[in-house]
């Protein structure tokens, strides 16, 4: 887990939220990212929040864009510095 996100995990966790990390290879490509972030958005048993850092804004872009279903299951979304 980067660093970044050490301080946000504590802090949904205070807040009684199940905070858990999805793990993508930066180097891969965003469609490549974008169907692990599908993956994890429809595994959730409840609305999601996102928080993204970087490319992986474009990676759970990606996801959104290509299916649009999933917006029902997303409560939020923090995008982090990205592109």
């Amino acid at each position: 887990i980067s660093p970044l996100f050490v301080p946000i995990m504590r802090a949904l966790t205070r807040e009684g939220l199940d905070a858990r990390v999805v793990e993508l290879n930066t180097a891969a490509g965003v469609a490549a990212n974008a169907a692990r972030v599908t993956s994890a958005i429809r595994e959730a048993e409840k609305p999601v929040w996102l928080a993204t850092y970087s490319k992986g804004g474009l990676d759970t872009l990606e996801a959104l864009l290509a299916e649009p279903d999933l917006l029902s299951r997303v409560a939020g979304w923090f995008p982090m510095q990205a592109p």
